[in-house]
């Protein structure tokens, strides 16, 4: 026999009440979520930070930080529009100043530099066939010696660029690479002396004037000058030794300057430092030559001991962690360097937790062994 009227008024009644229950939960328990993730990277690592089991260490400052070259990351570029022909490094080579990381096309520089300097020994033997005062002999030597020193520049750059342009595409060594460099640097001592001496003979008042045939010669010797620069310009040499860490170059691309990417980034990967950014509630507890442990997830349970090396004099936006939620209270953060004490596992990039001690002043205490430690909610 089917139900009357009544009940099923009173069963629909009980699954409308369990709805709305249902329904009442959920928004509870999306508006906890929500507060959960309003919460800022920083206010989770001090809360870590006052949790952790360490007794000997007080950590009550936390902040999120980069690992970087000790240096920071020099990206490299072009001066030039070219096409480039060769990279003669790849990822996580060790390269030295002056080495040559990327190669445009230099046809043209080349041949700017052959005619030119055709020009060079015409002009030469016109000015030979001038007679000169003693004077005017003694520039003339100087700046013959002057000359034949920027010649000497551009070949031991060129006998540099030759390692790299080899037939058999061999690597090569590093005792040929040391001795080309060393010889870039003679012929650079060896230029700013010849400079110097020209100089002080231009600086006499009894030098006389330039000859029409000498003025000839100079205007000829600065194109030239200003072609083997063009050559150089087809080159991007490593500012300083380290560590290729990225290259966005491509072998056929046509490249030009202001490019948004550098074509490579060199760093120094032989000490590392931090870039921690402190929320300015904290600014007057962080002091230089203060004692701190750097935390990574990439390295649970390991502590890396650092030391604050350089603050910064303003605030400024965060710029760590954008992917992370931030809220209002720490849009402005100081900006911290920590050097990195002894070698560690951790890598250019990383981003970081960085536990500064709590009081605020130079630890006299030795480093804490590694030990085991809460990890950073992030």
């Amino acid at each position: 026999m089917p139900p009357n009227g009544g009940a099923l008024a009173k069963q629909k009644g009980k699954v409308m009440i369990s709805a709305r229950k249902h329904v009442v939960l959920a928004v509870a328990l999306a508006g906890i979520v929500a507060a959960v993730a309003m919460v800022s990277p920083q206010q989770s690592m001090v809360v870590a930070a006052e949790t952790d089991t360490s007794k000997d260490r007080n950590w009550s400052i936390a902040a999120p930080g980069l690992v970087e070259p000790s240096d920071g990351e020099i990206g490299l570029g072009v001066e030039i529009v070219g096409r480039i022909v060769g990279i003669p490094v790849v990822l996580g080579e060790q390269v030295k100043a002056g080495q040559v990381l990327v190669q445009l096309d230099d046809s043209d520089a080349l041949a700017r530099i052959q005619s030119t300097q055709a020009e060079v020994e015409i002009r030469e033997r016109n000015r030979d066939n001038v007679a000169a005062t003693r004077n005017g002999r003694s520039r003339r030597r100087a700046a013959d010696k002057l000359a034949d020193a920027e010649i000497a520049l551009f070949k031991v750059r060129r006998d540099l660029d030759r390692l790299y342009e080899r037939v058999d595409a061999a690597k090569p060594k590093a005792d040929e690479i040391d001795g080309a460099l060393q010889a870039i640097a003679d012929a650079r001592s060896a230029r700013a002396t010849a400079q110097q001496e020209l100089d002080d003979i231009n600086a006499l008042d009894s030098t006389p004037l330039f000859s029409r045939s000498e003025s000839a010669l100079e205007l000829a010797r600065a194109n030239h000058t200003l072609a083997m620069q063009a050559y150089e310009k087809t080159r991007v040499r490593a500012e300083t030794d380290g560590t290729i860490l990225r290259i966005s170059a491509k072998k056929g691309t046509v490249v030009s300057p202001g490019l948004p990417r550098p074509l490579v980034i060199v760093g120094d990967l032989t000490k590392l430092r931090v870039r921690a950014e402190v929320d300015e509630r904290s600014v007057a507890d962080v002091k230089t030559g203060q004692k701190a442990v750097i935390r990574s997830v990439a390295f649970e349970g390991q502590d890396f001991n650092a030391t604050v090396s350089e603050i910064s004099a303003s605030l400024g936006p965060g710029r760590i962690g954008k992917r992370q939620s931030r809220g209002p209270s720490n849009a402005n953060v100081l900006e911290v360097m920590l050097d990195v004490e002894g070698d560690t596992p951790l890598l250019s990039g990383m981003e970081v937790d960085v536990l500064f001690d709590g009081d605020g002043e130079k630890s006299s205490e030795p480093a804490p062994e590694p030990k085991a430690s809460a990890t950073t909610t992030n």
